[in-house]
């Protein structure tokens, strides 16, 4: 039960993780963007 506990809250920083760094990749996107245009 424990580990399952501790899967689970592995799982989601990771899925965080991911979220944070794909919302700072399309920043970068859109800051690309008004420079080019």
């Amino acid at each position: 039960m424990e580990l399952q506990d501790s899967f689970n809250k592995l799982c989601f920083q990771t899925f965080l993780n991911i979220i944070i760094d794909m919302s700072l990749v399309f920043g970068q996107i859109l800051n690309a963007w008004d420079i080019m245009f």
